[in-house]
């Protein structure tokens, strides 16, 4: 069995399902991976933003 490119989180690799994935910038996550990349804290498709590849929470996008 080949796992797709597009069935994997961009962060750990590992094989995303529909019940836990969200997709952000055109990439899968799982929802306990998808964290802001500086201070870790758990973030939503409606609180983040994104720049060069990376998820941060909106107070530490710069």
């Amino acid at each position: 069995l080949q796992i797709q490119e597009n069935e994997t989180c961009k962060l750990c690799q590992q094989r995303v399902y529909p019940m836990e994935r969200l997709v952000a910038d055109k990439q899968n996550f799982h929802k306990s991976c998808f964290r802001c990349h500086h201070c870790g804290s758990q973030l939503s498709l409606g609180n983040y933003a994104s720049l060069h590849g990376k998820i941060y929470c909106k107070p530490h996008f710069k």
